[in-house]
């Protein structure tokens, strides 16, 4: 261990000196890689990468799965689905008869969801920036 500090005690005074160069100091290349993520006015997601990487992204990807989550809010269930990458044409919602399933498609992927509660009528229905909003108001009934 104390080889270690005395290794770095020498960096350390060289650097101070300006006889060394702190990426040949520890003779390795520094890499350095970030990006963004916004959507795009089709609703589809733009990546920008900056860095001296090559890039991590593999945008052939974007835009096949979809995520579906659903929440009680007590009168009514809400319902959002990430679709980014899908337009409002190309998404589906159903309700299976047991009124407690709900389907979403977007292009070729299927997700199915396990509701919270039985639901009924549709109130609301939005799409915004590749999400999807779906508000149900619940079903009322003898036995839920």
């Amino acid at each position: 261990m104390d080889d270690f500090w005395e290794i770095l005690r020498k960096i350390v005074e060289d650097m101070m000196r300006g006889e060394l160069d702190p990426e040949k100091a520890l003779n390795a290349k520094l890499f350095y890689y970030g990006y963004s993520v916004t959507t795009g006015p089709d609703g589809k997601p733009v990546i920008r990468e900056f860095g001296n990487m090559p890039s991590l992204v593999d945008e052939s990807s974007l835009g096949e799965d979809i995520f579906v989550e659903a929440r009680d809010l007590g009168d009514a269930v809400e319902v959002l689905a990430d679709v980014h990458g899908y337009t409002p044409e190309e998404i589906s919602v159903s309700v299976n008869s047991d009124h407690k399933t709900l389907v979403v498609r977007a292009g070729p992927n299927v997700e199915r969801l396990e509701l919270p509660a039985k639901v009924g009528k549709l109130l609301e229905k939005s799409y915004r920036n590749g999400t999807l909003r779906l508000l149900f108001k619940k079903k009322r009934g003898l036995l839920f």
